[in-house]
């Protein structure tokens, strides 16, 4: 177990081990290190082990009756505890944590210590920064409908493309994503700009004679199936439909699923496309 706590012009790290607790102090402006491994039986408190730590981390925290004091001194510093227990009893102690010197050269310590420092601020504001993009990420999610979806864990998303046309070009967020259906493709896609890096199978799902476009596909560079449901077979006269397909390079299967028998014929332009390319082409 491990904590962190800023304290005035100090960087306080403090570890829980079985027999011990290790603290470490930093100073922010000298960039001066002190440290010690302090045996919790040493610390003459009436209290178990995990009690004592915690004692610890409240007097760094600076809660309600817990408070501590740094005195820098001849290579190291003392740090004071004080607490008092139901707002009667006061109890204290110290402790004695020597300098760490990495080497003889007092300057070259310093200037380690410092860019320590300097990496952990860079991680702080990484980390705020990481927190507003999960705000952002949250209010898209409740103007796209993906309230729900985690953007590292989210493997398959549904989309109807009837009302939810931001959706459908925000899902480039989901980093990890596999599949994506999108349903009710009777509205034409060509107004409609989408991309993912990971996405692999993509799902039209059309009961209507007006699935016209793929606009989109080519920018799923990872893209290896695309599936069709209950759609009409693409003719020749949709001249955009060769580039979009030629632009997919990973692509090695089309599935027509629950479509009509009239259309699956040499005519239709997505089977002939893949029969001269090599792509496999699966009717269920």
């Amino acid at each position: 177990m491990s904590n962190n706590y800023i304290l005035d012009n100090y960087n306080i790290t403090t570890t829980l081990t079985e027999l011990s607790v290790y603290i470490r102090v930093m100073n922010n402006i000298s960039f001066q290190s002190y440290e010690s491994t302090v045996h919790l039986r040493d610390i003459n408190l009436p209290f178990e082990k995990r009690q004592i730590y915690d004692i610890i981390c409240n007097c760094f925290e600076r809660k309600p009756d817990y408070d501590t004091t740094i005195t820098v001194k001849n290579n190291g510093i003392t740090v004071a505890f004080d607490i008092t227990f139901n707002g009667a009893f006061k109890t204290n102690f110290s402790l004695i944590l020597p300098e760490k010197k990495m080497t003889e050269d007092g300057n070259l310590t310093i200037s380690i210590n410092k860019i320590e420092i300097e990496y952990k601020k860079e991680i702080e504001i990484l980390k705020s920064k990481i927190e507003k993009l999960e705000k952002i990420i949250e209010s898209i999610g409740h103007t796209t409908g993906f309230m729900n979806l985690k953007l590292g864990e989210t493997k398959e998303i549904n989309i109807d493309n009837n009302w939810n046309h931001k959706g459908i070009e925000s899902i480039k967020s989901f980093f990890n994503l596999e599949t994506l259906t999108i349903m009710n493709t009777n509205n034409i896609l060509d107004n409609i700009s989408f991309q993912n890096n990971s996405l692999n199978k993509i799902i039209f799902s059309s009961w209507v004679n007006n699935l016209k476009s793929f606009n989109g596909i080519e920018n799923l560079p990872n893209l290896e199936t695309i599936e069709i449901i209950g759609g009409i077979g693409l003719k020749s006269e949709y001249p955009y439909i060769k580039e979009q397909f030629d632009k997919v390079k990973k692509l090695k299967k089309v599935i027509y699923r629950g479509c009509s028998a009239n259309y699956l014929s040499q005519k239709d332009y997505i089977i002939d496309y893949c029969k001269k390319n090599n792509i496999a082409i699966e009717i269920i």
